[in-house]
């Protein structure tokens, strides 16, 4: 009697220890790539934007990438929010913005852990494109090719 209960005992922890792996092997686990520069709508994926809504994006870029990229906005401005990694694109008509990343300078005696980026955004002319189109480019300055290119309508 006693061994068939030891032995009961004993076959529940094997049966429990042998789930174990099986249950963190179903974990989806992403790795960090520093290469990838990613911009997409906050909430659903609409082509058409309003005043309203619509019109917060998810932007994130990798430090090693920022001094390289720039953003070429037609008939809006890309503005930045309380948030890093959340932008408010604004629509402009007849106008074109470029924003970019720049280095901000840190004190000598600070420590240098983290080269810090600040988001300006900058105006860049007049465009010719119909007015409810936005065009949103994003532009490698060392190769001068366009890395993504979106573009959404505007509606009143």
């Amino acid at each position: 009697m006693k061994r068939s209960k030891f032995l009961n005992i004993f076959l529940c922890l094997c049966i429990g220890i042998l789930q174990i792996p099986a249950q963190i092997q179903n974990k989806i686990s992403f790795k960090k790539n520093s290469n990838f520069i990613y911009f997409f709508q906050k909430g659903n994926y609409e082509d058409t934007l309003t005043n309203s809504q619509g019109t917060v994006f998810y932007l994130l870029v990798p430090d090693s990438l920022k001094p390289y990229v720039s953003i070429q906005v037609e008939n809006a401005q890309l503005l930045k929010t309380n948030q890093d990694s959340l932008v408010e694109v604004r629509y402009m008509k007849g106008m074109n913005y470029e924003s970019i990343y720049i280095l901000v300078e840190t004190p000598s005696k600070a420590k240098k852990t983290k080269q810090p980026f600040e988001f300006k955004t900058l105006v860049n002319g007049v465009n010719t494109r119909k007015p409810e189109e936005i065009e949103i480019q994003f532009v490698d300055k060392r190769e001068k090719n366009v890395l993504l290119k979106n573009t959404f309508y505007f509606k009143n």
